[in-house]
C-alpha cells in the first residue's frame, strides 16, 4: 500500500491575508510545487434582485468570483513549477442558463466559467 503525506489547512478565502498565508504554506509543504487547484468556494443569498444591497453585491463577487481568480493568481507559479498543474473550477448551471436561484449569485459563477476559459487559453 503507498503511503502519502497529507496536511490539512483552514483558509477563509474572503480574506486575501488567508489566501496569501494558504499559498505561503502550501510553497514550503511542498517545496515550491502544486499539482491542482481545485476553485469549489461559493455562497448565496436568495432574495429578489433588485433588493441586494451594494454590500450583498460586493460580498457574493468578492467570495464566488475574486477568491476563485485570486487563488488561480497565486497558485500559478506553483503549479508551472510542477510541470504538469491544473486548475479546476466547480461552478453551477445558473451560471450558464436562468434560473430562479439568485441572480448575482448566477452572475458571479457565470464570470467563474467565463474567467476559467480565458486562463485556459492563457
Amino acid at each position: 500500500m503507498k503511503k502519502f503525506q497529507v496536511s490539512g489547512s483552514i483558509c477563509d478565502l474572503v480574506s486575501l491575508a488567508d489566501r496569501e498565508e494558504l499559498i505561503n504554506k502550501v510553497l514550503s509543504l511542498f517545496n515550491g510545487k502544486l499539482h491542482i487547484v481545485i476553485n469549489n468556494v461559493g455562497t448565496n443569498i436568495t432574495k429578489p434582485t433588485l433588493d441586494f444591497t451594494a454590500e450583498d453585491f460586493s460580498f457574493l463577487m468578492k467570495t464566488n468570483l475574486e477568491s476563485a481568480y485570486h487563488m488561480c493568481q497565486l497558485a500559478n507559479p506553483l503549479l508551472k513549477a510542477s510541470g504538469a498543474g491544473s486548475v479546476v473550477f466547480v461552478c453551477f448551471i445558473s451560471g450558464v442558463v436562468s434560473i430562479n436561484i439568485g441572480s448575482i449569485y448566477s452572475a458571479t459563477k457565470g464570470n467563474v466559467s467565463v474567467c476559467s476559459l480565458i486562463m485556459l487559453q492563457n
